[in-house]
């Protein structure tokens, strides 16, 4: 990180001549690629590094210091796939493979859900997908939240898949 993202930057500057606002802009520029949380961390690293000078008397004052970041900022907006590139991959596609994409497109259910998914999980009668248990890890466990036990309805299309 520090090699990479850090002195890439501020590498050609003598530490003394990095200013909160040097710092600012790059913070601006960097949220428009990475999460809040990765660049916390970034900056945290960086705050680090103006401690050690702090230490070594180097600089007085740690430009680091009270630089806000936003809670959340989204970095990209979803691209899921069209109608036709749903039908193109499942009219392409066989086996296993084939109804586990269809679960997934149908449902909207999480990868480790469909792969912990059994027989009795499903009940076609009322048209319902009981999810209460995922993969992880190569092991069978309870699901991410508790807000991730739920009924899936059963689209009539998914019905051939099933």
């Amino acid at each position: 990180m520090v090699n990479n993202q850090l002195i890439s930057v501020f590498g050609n500057y003598p530490i003394d001549k990095i200013s909160k606002g040097m710092i600012k802009e790059w913070v601006d520029e960097r949220l428009k690629e990475v999460s809040p949380i990765r660049m916390q961390k970034l900056l945290g690293i960086l705050k680090a590094i103006f401690e050690i000078a702090i230490d070594y008397e180097h600089i007085k004052v740690n430009p680091c210091e009270r630089i806000k970041l936003p809670k959340h900022q989204p970095i990209r907006t979803m691209a899921p796939f069209s109608q036709e590139e749903v039908k193109l991959l499942l009219n392409n596609t066989e086996g296993f493979f084939l109804n586990y994409l269809a679960i997934a497109f149908m449902t909207g259910m999480r990868p480790g859900e469909i792969l912990a998914l059994k027989i009795d999980d499903i009940d076609l009668e009322n048209k319902i997908i009981n999810v209460d248990k995922r993969v992880k890890k190569g092991t069978v466990d309870t699901p991410k939240t508790k807000n991730s036990i739920r009924k899936v309805p059963i689209i009539d299309d998914l019905i051939p898949y099933l």
